[in-house]
């Protein structure tokens, strides 16, 4: 759990354990008859204690805020790491598309024909295994996506996503949608990881139906059961033994919601998040 939420939580049974003692006080105050002189001051007190427990209530409210934006710039900090990723692969490539042109141009200049005729027939079938960068309009969707590809890639993991609309049209910024994406996706990757490594499915689907933007992200992972299904949503609930985690659907379904959308969660042979965005959404 994040150290803001439990600093707020402490706050918050503290002030319930206030409330229930002022209360008890008050009882035995007004059942005893040798504390009269007290008895004149108590709604002095009484308002003082209400006064201190609005301004405690305002101060655990700033720091849910705050808990909030500190998970929002985890969420950022790891797109910028899949950002720089890729950028460095891309470099790489470059590096390397370079030297097979100088080589290729080499061998020409050396009237080597048939030798440069056989170098790029290698390099096509090398290209081929190669994994091909999707590009999909949106550049940190387009980032995301491909790093996820190679994630899932090292982990034994069949990933594969359709793009069915024009995402850039989706009334969503770039980094909200990367954050709702890339906390549902490593969902999906560590769920399917308890499976055997050829049976690890995830999926994503984008797509434009009857005036909203859809999505769609599943995994075939072990099911959530009926009586986990509504707590998944909550702030700091998780099933894994670890801190500092639980906070990525609860993040998720905020996002989605400030922009007058919904996610639902159907678990049955497979799991499935699907999210509704309206097609003109407000972000409030």
């Amino acid at each position: 759990m994040s150290p803001l939420l439990k600093a707020s939580n402490i706050v918050v049974i503290a002030v319930l354990i206030q409330t229930m003692v002022m209360v008890f006080v008050n009882q035995i105050i007004y059942m005893s008859d040798t504390m009269e002189h007290v008895k004149s001051f108590l709604p002095f007190i009484n308002i003082l204690v209400i006064l201190i427990t609005m301004i405690v209530l305002v101060f655990v409210k700033e720091i849910g805020k705050a808990a909030k934006r500190e998970i929002e710039i985890e969420a950022m900090k790891d797109n910028l790491k899949q950002t720089e990723s890729l950028m460095k692969t891309l470099q790489k490539e470059r590096h390397e598309y370079n030297r097979h042109l100088q080589t290729i141009q080499a061998m020409i200049h050396l009237g080597e024909i048939e030798s440069a005729i056989q170098y790029l027939d290698g390099l096509s079938e090398h290209n081929m295994n190669a994994h091909e960068i999707v590009y999909l309009g949106n550049p940190v969707v387009t980032v995301l996506l491909n790093a996820k590809s190679r994630v899932a890639e090292s982990k034994n993991i069949k990933f594969d996503f359709a793009i069915k609309c024009d995402i850039t049209k989706i009334p969503i910024s770039s980094w909200d949608l990367s954050s709702i994406l890339g906390n549902l996706l490593d969902n999906a990757f560590e769920a399917v990881l308890e499976n055997e490594k050829n049976n690890r499915i995830v999926g994503l689907e984008i797509k434009y139906e009857q005036g909203e933007y859809v999505i769609y992200i599943f995994n075939n992972g072990p099911s959530i059961s009926p009586k986990m299904s509504p707590k998944i949503f909550e702030p700091g609930f998780t099933t894994k033994d670890s801190q500092g985690r639980g906070y990525g659907l609860f993040l998720v379904k905020n996002i989605i919601e400030q922009y007058g959308g919904r996610i639902e969660c159907l678990s049955t042979q497979r799991t499935l998040f699907k999210i509704h965005l309206p097609e003109r959404g407000n972000k409030n």
